[in-house]
């Protein structure tokens, strides 16, 4: 019997109160919720029911002149300190993450050396059950970049509205959170896809499905000087679970965006090797090569399959940019196609509810052994634009010591075409070798 099989045999045990409380029965549910036993409907149904016994026995036993107390508590399950009232309906989380580089290039002048590549603090909650909201800020680099923040609507179930700043829906890796990614940085296509932005989403979910979409404004750290910073978008992101228990999923999704680009502002794609520490870029479609763009149009086309500690996963990413006065469009691509292997016997948690994937949890004192290959591409090259193609094979090792600790190691293999010189200031046909390693603990 599974743990989620579990979780149903004991409905009729919770909704009776026959072991505990309604405080401690909600603050089970909760905790089956934030480990992945039970899912985001599940748990809406089990907390329904229980609040249904609850108000039958309140109508019929007096009620204590003892006033309701806060209870405070450090939930090792999911990381930070949460905070929570005993209805299980009010709580708050206090987190953060770090992620420490280092990395080494075979090119000189690349910048071997380490760095502090994330350090976010992070504020999330719920109140009375019908209101979310999250706060989360990241310190690393010169600046502070403003990441999530956002108010939610919950009581429409199983259709939530979320207004602020967040992810554009678009994507599978993009979506899946960096502390729960295979390898060290997001693979060459990530280039093509939104990141966060203000606006307005609509996020519904089904049995096996997810459907999701909103409008959005420019993002919080955009400068004015990477252009389309005013425009409008549209975004959404389709997502199909047919098969998903805990060690065995499959998954498919489409996502698509479009943005209007007003006359005078200008797109520029620019991507590095999959490595953050090195600030060159090969791959750069110019300053203000494209400033006769009307609209930006994305398409990403994502699977993935689970079966016990194996793992495969895909995208295809698309950008097409339409010009003014007819002149011809520009169409940009890349994809990237990896798989990992647990040799430990974990498995990768995939999350239908969200369409991405969660934390690992190792299943011995030891930790949990991941190995993973990555091969990815993506070219930048149309018409006039001679923005450079770049591919990169990527081995990496993972070691779990806890579920909130990680240290991880790549070595990529960076293959470049002629034009891949960042626009001409760089040497052509540079081929370097990464090594890279990380140290990353969430809390």
């Amino acid at each position: 019997m599974t743990r989620r099989h579990l979780a149903w045999a004991l409905l009729p045990l919770l909704v009776s109160g026959t072991w505990a409380g309604e405080a401690e029965l909600a603050r089970l549910l909760e905790i089956l919720r934030q480990n992945g036993t039970i899912t985001e409907v599940q748990y809406q149904e089990l907390i329904g029911a229980l609040r249904v016994d609850a108000t039958k026995t309140i109508a019929a036993t007096p009620i204590p002149d003892t006033p309701q107390v806060t209870e405070v508590r450090v939930d090792s399950s999911a990381g930070g300190m949460e905070v929570a009232a005993y209805d299980g309906e009010s709580w708050f989380r206090l987190g953060g993450g770090l992620a420490l580089d280092t990395a080494s290039y075979s090119e000189s002048g690349m910048g071997d050396g380490a760095e502090l590549r994330r350090a976010r603090l992070e504020l999330e909650g719920s109140y009375h059950g019908d209101f979310g909201y999250a706060l989360e800020l990241d310190f690393a680099g010169d600046e502070v970049d403003v990441k999530d923040v956002y108010l939610d609507y919950l009581a429409w179930h199983p259709v939530s509205l979320r207004i602020g700043h967040f992810k554009e829906p678009f994507g599978l890796e993009p979506q899946t959170s960096f502390e729960h990614l295979t390898f060290m940085e997001r693979a060459l296509p990530d280039e093509l896809a939104p990141g966060r932005s203000l606006g307005i989403g609509l996020h519904h979910l089904g049995s096996d499905w997810t459907l999701a979409g909103g409008v959005f404004a420019h993002s919080l750290n955009q400068e004015a000087e990477e252009g389309t910073n005013q425009g409008w978008g549209v975004t959404a992101r389709a997502t199909w679970a047919p098969w998903h228990e805990e060690e065995r999923a499959i998954h498919l999704g489409l996502s698509g965006a479009y943005r209007a680009v007003k006359p005078g502002d200008y797109l520029r794609f620019r991507r590095g090797p999959e490595s953050h520490l090195t600030g060159i870029e090969f791959l750069d479609t110019g300053k203000k090569s494209i400033a006769d763009a009307s609209a930006l149009q994305r398409v990403a086309l994502e699977s993935a399959a689970v079966w016990g500690p194996l793992s495969l996963q895909g995208e295809y990413l698309w950008a097409g940019v339409e010009r003014r006065d007819s002149v011809p469009a520009l169409d940009f691509a890349g994809w990237y196609l990896q798989g990992s292997w647990f040799l430990t016997g974990e498995s990768r948690y995939y999350r239908y509810e969200k369409g991405d994937f969660g934390r690992v949890r190792p299943q011995r004192s030891s930790g949990a052994w991941e190995l993973a290959l990555r091969y990815s591409a993506l070219e930048l090259n149309d018409t006039e634009i001679d923005g450079g193609r770049e591919r990169n094979l990527t081995l990496g090792v993972n070691w779990y010591l806890e579920p909130q600790l990680r240290l991880m190691a790549n070595y990529t293999r960076v293959y470049n075409d002629r034009q891949a010189s960042d626009n001409g200031d760089l040497a052509s046909g540079d081929d370097p070798r990464i090594l890279q390693m990380r140290l990353q603990a969430d809390f």
